[in-house]
């Protein structure tokens, strides 16, 4: 399984941003990552962009975020997702370590299922 995490906003509990944000995606074979890497990449040459261009979605019109959308969302992966709105928490959530510690933890409780699945499907050596 290929697991890839991205995060959005900063873990420290005072700054400009109010959240902190963590999306991953997790695919169960090289093949089914290979396929998301390659429509994504036909994506970016279609809109003009290097093939190695690392877009960022927010900055996607409306139309090209349609597509994306359509082309990725019939190919296999599972993703999991999770925001953190700062606004009044205090303590223990001062520490940084610890606010990208439980967010995280929340990604992985979310894509929990599909690693059991994976590891269910996995021969015996494998599963040692």
């Amino acid at each position: 399984m290929f697991v890839f995490l991205d995060e959005s906003g900063t873990p420290a509990l005072h700054g400009s941003q109010p959240y902190f944000a963590m999306s991953s995606v997790a695919f169960e074979t090289e093949a089914s990552r290979d396929l998301i890497e390659e429509a994504v990449k036909r994506l970016r040459l279609k809109w003009g962009m290097s093939a190695a261009f690392e877009f960022k979605f927010i900055k996607l019109d409306g139309e090209k975020k349609a597509e994306f959308f359509a082309t990725v969302g019939k190919l296999p992966f599972n993703h999991s997702s999770c925001v953190l709105w700062k606004d009044g928490l205090s303590g223990k959530w001062s520490d940084k370590r610890y606010v990208y510690e439980r967010v995280i933890r929340e990604v992985v409780i979310g894509l929990e299922p599909y690693f059991r699945q994976a590891d269910e499907a996995q021969e015996k050596p494998l599963r040692a």
